[in-house]
């Protein structure tokens, strides 16, 4: 997802070399968290009423909303949690787009 938001910097181009910090804040790609921030992917939907969203993890996550890509929000996939499935289905909560 870091790839996605920021470019690349002469100053950082070697910092994936480091080992990465335990910290309580930054989940794990194995652990779960009801809440995810994510960005929003151009990759075309079904209907013009959805959006792919990265959230960090090895599956995509499609949510409800028709939004432009970069946009940043926070994702609940609590009650859509599928581990089989080849993504997530989540639920918008960022107080921006929520009505």
């Amino acid at each position: 997802m870091k790839k996605r938001l920021f470019k690349l910097s002469d100053n950082l181009k070697y910092v994936g070399l480091i080992k990465p910090l335990e910290c309580q804040h930054h989940l794990k790609k194995t652990e779960f968290s009801q809440f995810w921030e994510g960005v929003v992917l151009n990759r075309p939907t079904k209907n013009d009423k959805e959006s792919w969203v990265d959230i960090g993890l090895d599956k995509e996550c499609k949510i409800d909303y028709n939004l432009p890509e970069g946009t940043w929000v926070t994702v609940d996939i609590h009650n859509h949690f599928n581990e089989r499935g080849k993504n997530y289905k989540g639920k918008i909560v960022s107080a921006k787009y929520v009505e």
